[in-house]
């Protein structure tokens, strides 16, 4: 065995979770991973205000902590507090989300994404978290958890083995560059004939872990985010404005298509070039004013499901295409029968790009939250879940981790308009009952904004309750 340095530890680690089976279970896990726990706290609903004067009495350190819905939105207070406090925080979820999901893992799952737009880094392996607790812990506080900052790992020249071979492979697939010898922050020491160790900045050592593990607990302190300044929103709009107050208004309704997307204009979001026409020559003219395909939707009140009604052509091009798609859809609304027909609303067709689908949910325990997913509609599982209340930077970090794309134009022009969505819901608040876009698309033409094709919104009834 190598004979290991003394390591100064001086930042606290702390474990929070809603009962005492979780914190024992916790422990059981970071003590075996060789790490000494300072303090276990258990608490939910008014507990949080404990833990929270709890916290400020102590050195800045380590929060583990086990997202449940028993924490509730108190969760992400702990977590603003802790951060605010000089804190690292890290949650562990054992919840995924996906088809057949139950309602309780989708809480924990929702509880999890609220408490990493927060600030903490989430993962659904509590012996991870306890190999990146020890990490942050060598380091002293001192390693920063700026998600853009990747340190570099060096590695000893010298030593082929396959242990070596392994360690490289598995730091690089979870994103980090190795260095040579000396010119990282973070150092593993293979001498030949000792147990490897890992340093940081020279300040002692730890026993070393399995390499993916360890590599998964670095990707998790130092994943990669948004570049700062990438896909940032600081435009202000006017959402007080006489015609958005005059739109929102009630009778609880559901918006027709193009009344929706006069709704997101008052908010930045844009649609493609369309025109809602009342007559066959209208929307001729406009659609050869169009370079390419139109797609012609029928415009009625409350009108849901129009691809399946027979309400929706697409790949329209040319006069006569445009006419027989006019008289198919005044069909399909003399087969609907009342109310009358708004018109047709007659877009450009988008094809390609990158495409998400954004749906606000009422949720009981957290509050108004939006989520989030990939592709046209939300029919798959979504891939990220954040409070109405989220700061732009917050919903940036969301849409970069969900992994919608690899194309950073693209991806910032998604979050600009998933933030610019969220702060309408916000600013309305309850007046606005229910919304849904399905999808908004980026694509290299339109990276500057992306656009939304299809758009729900109803008003609420000011006479009901929300639970």
């Amino acid at each position: 065995m190598a004979k290991e340095r003394t390591v100064n530890m001086p930042c606290p680690l702390v474990l929070v979770a809603p009962d005492a089976i979780t914190v024992q279970c916790m422990q059981a896990v970071v003590e075996g991973a060789g790490l000494g726990i300072d303090k276990a706290m258990v608490g939910h609903g008014k507990g949080i205000d404990r833990i929270c004067r709890t916290l400020q009495q102590l050195s800045p350190g380590i929060f583990v902590i086990a997202p449940a819905t028993k924490l509730g939105l108190g969760q992400v207070r702990l977590v603003e507090t802790a951060r605010a406090h000089g804190s690292a925080v890290l949650a562990w979820t054992t919840a995924t989300v996906d088809a057949g999901t139950s309602a309780s893992a989708r809480d924990e799952w929702l509880a999890a994404q609220l408490v990493e737009q927060a600030g903490a880094r989430v993962s659904t392996r509590l012996r991870v978290l306890a190999i990146a607790s020890a990490i942050y812990r060598l380091g002293s506080g001192t390693l920063s958890l700026k998600s853009t900052e990747i340190p570099r790992f060096s590695l000893p020249p010298g030593r082929a083995s396959g242990f070596g071979a392994r360690l490289k492979a598995a730091f690089e697939a979870a994103g980090i560059s190795i260095g040579r010898r000396g010119k990282g922050r973070l150092a593993v020491d293979l001498t030949p004939k000792a147990d490897p160790v890992l340093c940081i900045d020279g300040n002692g050592a730890l026993p070393f872990w399995d390499p993916v593990d360890l590599a998964e607990a670095c990707g998790i302190l130092f994943s990669p985010g948004p570049n700062v300044g990438d896909g940032g929103d600081t435009s202000e709009f006017n959402l007080r404005s006489k015609a958005l107050d005059g739109i929102v208004q009630p009778p609880a309704r559901l918006l027709s298509e193009a009344t929706s997307k006069r709704v997101l204009a008052c908010a930045g979001i844009n649609a493609p070039k369309e025109r809602l026409c009342t007559s066959t020559t209208e929307a001729v003219r406009f659609a050869g004013s169009i370079d390419g395909p139109v797609v012609l939707k029928l415009v009625r009140p409350a009108f849901e499901n129009k691809a399946a009604l027979d309400g929706v052509h697409c790949n329209v091009q040319g006069p006569s295409a445009v006419r027989r798609a006019v008289h198919a859809l005044g069909s399909t609304a003399s087969k609907l029968g009342p109310p009358k027909p708004l018109g047709i609303l007659v877009s450009e067709q988008i094809s390609g790009g990158d495409r998400m689908w954004a749906v606000l949910e009422d949720h009981r325990t957290f509050g108004r939250i939006l989520l989030i997913g990939q592709g046209d509609r939300p029919s798959a599982p979504p891939l990220a879940a954040l409070l109405v209340s989220s700061s732009a930077d917050q919903v940036r970090t969301a849409v970069w981790r969900s992994g919608v794309s690899t194309n950073d134009k693209r991806r910032a022009a998604l979050a600009v308009a998933i933030s610019r969505l969220a702060r309408l819901l916000h600013v309305l608040g309850p007046r606005i009952d229910r919304a849904e876009i399905h999808p908004l698309v980026a694509t290299d033409d339109n990276t500057q904004h992306a656009l939304a094709l299809d758009a729900l919104i109803a008003i609420a009834d000011p006479t009901s309750s929300r639970e």
